[in-house]
């Protein structure tokens, strides 16, 4: 199982890029980039991974390797963030704010809009929006039947 950083910088080599460049392409601190792929840093933020895989021309879940999982704790909201690829190769996302959890999944376009919105909450609007998903998940006629969310 390849790490997540040795995984970047092996792309990074295969477009015949150095780290400085690749920083300023992507537009991520050349410092950050560094710990990630010769510290193996497991602690990515998520907003860095998508511009790592954007400026690569690839997937998220190419970064991964199955069930490889990197956490994240952004101590400015308390929120803490998961993001695991499984066997399938389907890369999920989870913001955890207490014990509660919203996820996103690389096939879940409803799920991935929520989860926008959601991130642009500061942490008192994100408490009052998993109370209130809370609330809908008690009330029959938005409880889902089936394993996979229908859209109406």
């Amino acid at each position: 199982m390849m790490a997540i950083g040795k995984s970047i910088e092996q792309q990074i080599k295969n477009k015949n890029m150095s780290l400085k460049e690749f920083s300023k392409e992507a537009d991520i601190s050349y410092n950050t980039l560094y710990a990630i792929v010769k510290r193996d840093n497991a602690t990515i933020k998520p907003e860095i991974l998508r511009k790592i895989a954007k400026t690569l021309d690839i997937q998220l879940s190419d970064l991964f390797d199955t069930g490889e999982e990197i956490t994240y704790y952004n101590l400015e909201d308390g929120t803490r963030d998961t993001i695991k690829k499984d066997v399938n190769g389907v890369v999920t996302r989870h913001i955890h704010l207490g014990n509660f959890s919203v996820g996103e999944s690389s096939h879940d376009s409803s799920e991935n809009a929520l989860l926008s919105c959601f991130r642009q909450l500061n942490f008192v609007g994100k408490k009052e929006a998993l109370k209130r998903i809370e609330e809908l998940s008690l009330i029959p006629k938005y409880i889902s039947t089936k394993e996979t969310p229908t859209t109406q």
